[in-house]
């Protein structure tokens, strides 16, 4: 039987992804009670095609950080405790792939199941391993996961997905001519990505705690730059290109050693959610489409288009929350400010052509900024480790006994 520490954050992180796992096979949650044929079990049931690649790395990546925050949550790590949790999820993700059977436009899919078996058993067995500690062992073991390198991570992973290199030559070469010879240019892809290569090396640093080397920089632009080009499906700018450089440029010249560095960062951000929301400023008479269940369009579209909007709102929306919090700003306060100010956005999409009300924004900020003060909560009492003023207190009272002491042994010394 699996025994989780339920006080600890890796736990809470386990829950969140189990939901969102449930939450994304069952929507659009419409249920019906006609029994499965044989045929359609047959024909979707035990095959191993999967029309999407994109869709199955999102699954193993999904269950790739189910098993590795699973095993760090439980309370024993050992190998019976991998076969345990690869276990349960073998058991979760057939009874989800089962339950498509009777929910309408979804079809089960045998590939799906070893994609999450492959995912949760990997993600298992680096959760296992003693030296993936982040920042050098500095943190307690309860603060490995710190909230901006998770939120760092959500731009690289937004830029690279699905990871699959393209099978043909020609497609390289056909990325590698439109972008030199045929480059499309836009000043809104070019402000976009210089906000967020800037955001993302803040980010970096803040998680340790000492400024990103400008070779780290450039080596990070640089590859990410490689392997868009190389992943099927994804085509890379010259804009975003640019827009790269430039933020690197920015952070060597100015950004690096400011110590106003939040302050300027949270208004940039704040400035491009504001104008990206609204554009193209095209408002109409009539209210577009209202509904009230999150991670609507990113489970509508297409899986590769809707996974790289939510990494990307994940990595924006949690740099808004953090900056905020490094700036000072009372936590009451700022949640309350960005949940009205995400409302509004959303409410005024409502008359954009092509856009819908969500309630995507508002449920992602509430969850960062939740995580975020729990983590700083923790950074400052981490877990078996006294505070300072207790620990002031109690070396001021040693002292004060032994100097007491030291002075009964003078005085029996004497008589």
């Amino acid at each position: 039987m699996l025994k989780f520490q339920t006080a600890k954050t890796e736990f809470l992180f386990f829950m969140v992804f189990a939901f969102l796992i449930v939450y994304s096979n069952t929507y659009p949650f419409h249920f019906h009670s006609h029994s499965p044929t044989l045929e359609l079990i047959k024909n979707h049931g035990f095959s191993l095609n999967f029309k999407d690649p994109g869709e199955l790395v999102v699954t193993f990546m999904l269950y790739a950080i189910f098993g590795f925050l699973g095993i760090r949550a439980l309370t024993k790590n050992n190998s019976l405790s991998v076969v345990s949790l690869v276990a349960t999820g073998l058991l979760m993700e057939l009874f989800l792939q089962g339950s498509h059977l009777f929910i309408y436009t979804r079809v089960p899919a045998m590939a799906a199941v070893i994609a999450a078996t492959l995912g949760i058993l990997s993600g298992s067995i680096m959760g296992r391993l003693d030296r993936l500690r982040f920042l050098g062992g500095r943190r307690s073991n309860e603060l490995w996961l710190t909230a901006p390198l998770v939120i760092g991570c959500c731009w690289i992973i937004s830029r690279i997905v699905p990871a699959i290199p393209s099978p043909h030559l020609s497609d390289l070469t056909h990325s590698i001519k439109d972008l030199f010879f045929f480059p499309n240019v836009s000043f809104h892809g070019f402000a976009q990505a210089s906000v967020a290569w800037t955001l993302f090396f803040h980010m970096i640093s803040s998680s340790q705690q000492r400024a990103l080397k400008t070779s780290h920089c450039m080596g990070t632009v640089l590859t990410t730059f490689i392997l868009v080009v190389m992943v099927d499906g994804r085509m890379e700018t010259i804009s975003t290109a640019a827009g790269g450089i430039f933020a690197m440029v920015i952070w060597t010249a100015w950004l690096k050693g400011s110590p106003g560095r939040p302050g300027v960062l949270l208004v940039l951000l704040w400035l491009m959610l504001t104008i990206d929301g609204l554009w193209p400023f095209h408002f109409s008479a009539g209210a577009g489409e209202f509904t009230l269940l999150p991670f609507d369009g990113f489970l509508s579209n297409p899986v590769l288009a809707g996974t790289i909007a939510l990494f990307e709102k994940l990595f924006f929306l949690g740099s808004l929350g953090w900056l905020m919090e490094e700036t000072g700003t009372p936590w009451k306060q700022s949640t309350l400010f960005v949940l009205v100010w995400a409302s509004l956005l959303e409410t005024a999409q409502l008359y954009l052509p092509g856009q819908a009300f969500e309630t995507t924004d508002p449920v992602v900020l509430l969850c960062i900024t939740l995580w975020i003060k729990r983590y700083r909560s923790q950074k400052r009492n981490p877990p078996g480790v006294e505070p300072a003023t207790d620990r002031r207190q109690k070396s001021l009272t040693c002292q004060a006994c032994e100097r007491g002491e030291r002075g009964e042994r003078g005085e029996r010394a004497l008589l």
